[in-house]
C-alpha cells in the first residue's frame, strides 16, 4: 500500500496500478491504470468492480470500452438486452449465438444474416421465411443446410424443376418426406414429359 501512495506521488501510475492490484483496492488501480494510459485494464477492473456490485448493465458497458466483446454480450443478454447482446456476439464472430438472441426479439432480417454467417443455414432459411420471403436464396439456404425436402419443395414451386428434382431425389428411403418428396418427383418427370418414369414414381408410392 505504501508502495503504491509513493509510485502514485511520482506519477509512476502503471507501477502505482499493480500495487493497488495486489491488495485488491479496485477503484484505485483502474483509476491508476487510466492515468498510465492502459485504459483497456482500467476498463476491465472497473467492468469487473460494478459486477461485484452488482451493476451488470454498468460492468457490461465498461467490458465493452475494454475490447471484451464475448464478456460484454454475455452480461447485456442477463440484463435482458437482447439487441445489445446480439450485436456484440455478432462482432466477437460468434454468429450462432447473436442470432439466437436476434431471434428472441423478432429481428428475423438479423437474424437470418448472423445464421447464415455461421454457417447455420437452416436456421437462416426459416428466418428468411417468417419474414415472407420464397426466394431462390431461400431455398439454397435450405439445400445448404442439406435441408432437401424444403429446398426441392421450394424450388418447385419456384418453377426451379431441376434444381427440385436434385434436391428431391437426395431424401434417403427412411425420410419421413420421403413419400411427399417421391410424389413431387413423379409431378415434375410429368412436367418434363417423362411419362414412363412417372408412371413407375407413382406406382411405387401405391405400392
Amino acid at each position: 500500500k505504501e508502495a503504491a501512495l509513493l509510485y502514485e506521488k511520482k506519477q509512476d501510475f502503471l507501477r502505482a496500478a499493480n500495487c493497488y492490484l495486489i491488495f485488491e483496492n479496485l477503484e484505485k488501480a483502474a483509476e491508476c491504470f487510466e492515468k498510465g494510459g492502459d485504459t483497456k485494464k482500467s476498463n476491465d477492473i472497473m467492468s469487473k468492480l460494478y459486477y461485484q456490485k452488482g451493476l451488470v448493465k454498468e460492468a457490461a458497458s465498461y467490458a465493452e470500452k475494454s475490447g471484451d466483446m464475448i464478456q460484454a454480450a454475455e452480461m447485456f443478454q442477463e440484463t435482458g438486452d437482447l439487441s445489445k447482446a446480439g450485436e456484440l456476439f455478432y462482432l466477437a464472430g460468434l454468429f450462432n449465438e447473436a442470432g439466437e438472441n436476434f431471434l428472441k426479439i423478432n429481428d428475423l432480417t438479423k437474424a437470418a444474416d448472423a445464421f447464415e454467417q455461421g454457417g447455420n443455414y437452416i436456421q437462416a432459411a426459416k428466418a428468411h421465411e417468417k419474414l415472407g420471403s420464397e426466394s431462390i436464396k431461400v431455398a439454397e439456404l435450405f439445400e445448404k443446410g442439406k435441408g432437401f425436402f424444403e429446398a426441392g419443395r421450394l424450388f418447385f414451386k419456384l418453377g426451379q424443376m431441376d434444381r427440385a428434382l436434385n434436391a428431391l431425389q437426395k431424401i434417403e428411403s427412411l425420410s419421413d418426406n420421403y413419400l411427399t418428396a417421391s410424389l413431387l418427383i413423379g409431378m415434375l418427370f410429368l412436367k418434363k414429359g417423362m411419362v414412363k418414369l412417372a408412371f413407375e414414381k407413382f406406382s411405387k408410392i401405391i405400392d
